[in-house]
């Protein structure tokens, strides 16, 4: 059976109350227990800073498991769009082909409005829903005086009444169900709740919360966890109760209030009714939102668990304290003493001397606390999550209440697309709103269309090419770029289309700078035009070949949207050196990077180095800079770069001057370096060491294929009034792709004499056209040339002359390393490799 899940009870403003926390472990548990079923989780790209935690909490799902609809921007305001956005919500089920739907929550009472209906045009698929409660409805002139909440709540009900399945988290809340909406009992099933299995808290877990417990300068307290701040939770007589105790007790125990505040009024209220009865402010405590693992803390650590609530559905903070071991004492109505289980643990709540006198009894006398305690500790084994989704199973199994020959490969409802679809989503929002939408209104529906019909098109490679296409500086990065994207447009992945991007420091946007060898990229809901914003859908990926970590500051909050709808991010990390050798570059290059370094961290899926050298430093870094994200570190992996030039996407053009160079070099020794003139490069070095051999009389050339850096202002002097300049020493600036080529094929010796690199581009271009390599030792040249060239260690040049001399009687009795039978990729090979990494990263 193939089960949809809606989650949006983890998402909304419920995520941080029982409903929410229910639907987590709900829903983990019947994945576990679920073997012989297809699970689908559905969540609502409205809540977009809910879906990384979400996808987090469900990291053993895979990407097509977990899907993201969306609905038009501010349905949780305006009742004609929340009408259009139902319809989009079940048609997009619709192409789930579901045999079930299970609604998590269909109420939410945080007014953030989640968008959730039952069979609004025949679904053919079944519906359970879980139901908490009706308190709404049992208490309307408390919630229900809003005009439009009362609209949405009526509606609520009306959806209700339409599922097939009622899974109730207690007995009083099937007993409510069924006699309230006179809902039929065959159709009805209570499967309990539960809280997590407790765990021993880690050291640094207890120290934060303890770090918590001070700053509140709390000391021996009664703990209270609402789960909110209606009015149903009875603070105002819980107060009153606790005022009442006699001053030792007071003054020996505060009153902490543990719920996550929805504003400063609320807790100036209380404070208020405090003052009235004489209590001083230290003696009640909010604390605000705690963590799971916070609020654990304060559950062990109370000295009596109290719950005052007038009406609950369950009363999930009680099951949770009890777990933890703390005395608990609670209400005699509705759910509550089906949870606690002991009567002489109740108290009435609408009477404050009831509260009060309960509360003195477990303050005062241990032996009736600590029978309060041994009672619990069989009392919570009758809840767990694993009885819970038993029961859920085998209700569901019945096939009575959903058929297992149903043929879900058979497709159901009205495909995303059709114009009859677009005419329910306008017919749903001119129903509702008497009036056909504004422009404002119809662009918020188009765009929830369009992400919502993501899945009936080619899914997106978004190749990030800014940096070329502001400026393509005919760097090695940016050779590597044209490279890599060469051949992802003649080779695109199976389902997607290739698209080049680039961010305009506000949006990215589609180029058609490098599409006139793509394959047909028009596989969409739409034509691609040059400089069209970009569209994102979940399942697209983007790929940020270049380095434009001076973007940074811009592209951020883009990065995190984009991951937050189901992007896929991946970003090329080419070297670390910045952040190791920050004195090699120009301010504030290394702060920069940095910076950049860190964020795409923060919000990537995967960084992918060209070489393993280059993966080792970056985890290193990481485990020494800790990540502000909960999902752990991105994956790490790493490929290697192509070496023919002539299948990158060259730059043309050969200088007249060529015709003279050219055969001179190849009928000289004629040693080469490829790289722009920079401090680490090694470019000083190699020049004093060559004028010590042309001082020794050796007829050598020594090639500077390159542009001028940064910090070599002194170098490129003394290169531009050296003696032999043009006669042993050349410095070519501007070469083509083409041109380099021909030089290389001219060369005897590539030398690479870098200090540090990510890769070592020319290595590879070099074995490519057979050339010898002389290399400094550095880790990462030791990988990509292997035993395929000759190494030298020191930093003085007089060493690096005799390095190069040893070398040249190696070559006159062709007894040098030699590069022909060093491994090398080509660019199509190399850009197969990246993908792999990414397919693999998709599929982990």
């Amino acid at each position: 059976m193939r089960i949809v899940i809606d989650m949006q009870p983890a998402q909304s403003d419920s995520r941080y109350r029982g409903m929410g926390r229910y639907t987590i472990s709900f829903v983990k548990e019947l994945i576990r227990q679920a073997t012989g079923h297809e699970i689908i989780l559905i969540l609502n790209a409205k809540f977009r800073e809910s879906i990384v935690d979400l996808k987090c909490e469900f990291k053993e799902l895979q990407e097509k498991q977990i899907r993201i609809f969306d609905v038009p921007v501010g349905a949780n305001m305006k009742a004609p769009l929340r009408a259009a956005g139902d319809i989009m919500r079940e048609q997009f089920l619709s192409s789930l082909k579901p045999d079930l739907v299970l609604i998590t929550g269909l109420f939410d009472q945080t007014r953030t409005y989640h968008n959730i209906s039952i069979g609004m045009h025949g679904s053919p698929w079944k519906t359970a829903v879980i139901h908490y409660d009706l308190i709404p409805f049992k208490n309307p002139t408390e919630y229900l005086t809003n005009e439009e909440h009362h609209a949405y709540y009526q509606g609520c009900l009306s959806n209700l009444k339409k599922a097939d399945i009622y899974l109730c988290i207690s007995k009083y809340s099937k007993t409510e169900l069924e006699t309230s909406l006179s809902i039929p009992s065959e159709k009805v099933v209570d499967i309990g709740t539960a809280t997590e299995p407790r765990r021993p808290l880690t050291k640094q877990e207890q120290t934060c919360a303890e770090r918590i417990r001070k700053k509140l300068k709390i000391s021996d307290y009664i703990l209270y966890v609402p789960g909110g701040f209606d009015k149903r939770k009875n603070f105002e007589r819980l107060i009153k109760a606790y005022g009442s105790l006699n001053f030792d007790l007071r003054s020996k125990y505060q009153l902490v209030i543990a719920s996550k505040i929805p504003g400063v009024e609320i807790v100036t209220y209380y404070r208020e009714i405090a003052k009235t009865i004489g209590l001083s402010s230290d003696r009640i405590i909010f604390t605000d939102y705690l963590t799971e693992m916070d609020l654990q803390f304060f559950y062990e650590n109370a000295s009596l668990f109290v719950f005052p609530s007038l009406h609950e559905g369950f009363g999930l903070p009680v099951l949770e304290a009890m777990n933890a071991g703390c005395p608990v004492i609670g209400s005699n109505c509705t759910s509550i003493p089906e949870v606690i289980g002991l009567e002489q643990a109740l108290f009435d709540p609408y009477s404050v001397e009831s509260i009060a006198q309960k509360m003195k009894q477990c303050l005062e006398d241990k032996v009736f606390s600590n029978s309060l305690v041994e009672h619990q500790k069989s009392q919570v084994q009758k809840f767990s999550w694993q009885k819970t989704v038993k029961r859920t199973l085998d209700w569901l199994s019945n096939p009575k209440i959903v058929s297992e020959n149903q043929d879900i490969t058979k497709p159901v409802g009205i495909p995303l697309n059709s114009s009859i679809h677009h005419q329910q989503i306008l017919q749903a929002f001119f129903k509702s709103a008497q009036r056909s939408p504004t422009p404002t209104e119809l662009a918020f529906i188009s765009n929830s269309l369009a992400f919502n019909q993501g899945s009936g098109r080619s899914k997106q490679m978004l190749i990030d090419v800014s940096a070329i296409v502001i400026e393509d500086s005919k760097t090695g990065i940016q050779r590597v770029v044209r490279s890599l994207l060469a051949q992802f447009m003649e080779s695109p992945p199976p389902g997607y289309a290739i698209c080049p991007v680039y961010f305009d420091e506000k949006i990215y946007r589609y180029t058609s700078k490098f599409s006139h060898s793509s394959p047909d990229i028009s596989k969409k809901s739409h034509e691609i035009q040059d400089n069209d914003p970009v569209d994102f859908w979940q399942d697209d990926i983007f790929v940020s070949l270049d380095l434009t970590m001076h973007l940074w500051s811009l592209f951020d909050a883009v990065h995190l949207r984009m991951r937050q709808r189901g992007v896929k991010l991946y970003f090329i990390i080419y070297d670390l050196l910045p952040l190791k050798q920050p004195s090699w570059f120009m301010e504030p290059g290394p702060e920069m990077f940095h910076t950049w370094i860190k964020k795409i961290t923060e919000h990537s899926d995967g960084l992918i180095c060209i070489s393993e050298a280059v993966a080792l430093e970056l985890r290193d870094w990481i485990e020494e800079n800790p990540l502000k994200r909960n999902d752990g570190m991105p994956s790490i992996s790493s490929f290697h770069l192509g070496a023919d030039i002539e299948n990158s996407r060259p730059s043309m053009g050969v200088p007249s001057a060529a015709k003279q160079l050219l055969p001179l070099f190849k009928q000289n020794k004629t040693f080469l370096m490829v790289s722009t003139l920079e401090p680490r490069k090694g470019h000083a070095q190699t020049l004093r060491a060559f004028e010590k051999l042309w001082q020794e009389g050796h007829e050598v050339f020594l090639v500077l294929v390159g542009k001028k850096g940064w910090k070599v202002d002194e170098l490129t002097l003394s290169i531009e009034e050296h003696p032999m300049l043009n006669q042993n020493l050349f410095w070519l600036q501007g070469v083509s792709d083409e041109y380099l080529t021909q030089i290389y094929q001219s060369a005897t010796c590539l030398i690479a004499a870098s200090e540090g690199e990510g890769f070592g581009l020319p290595l590879i271009e070099s074995a490519h056209h057979k050339i010898p390599i002389i290399a400094r030792d550095l880790p990462v040249f030791k990988e990509v040339a292997q035993s395929h060239a000759y190494y030298f260690t020191s930093r003085k040049s007089e060493n690096l002359a005799r390095a190069i001399k040893e070398w040249l009687k190696l070559y006159e009795t062709n007894s040098h390393p030699k590069s022909d039978g060093m491994p090398w990729l080509n660019w199509k090979q190399s850009a197969e490799q990246l993908m792999t990494q990414i397919v693999l990263d998709r599929h982990q």
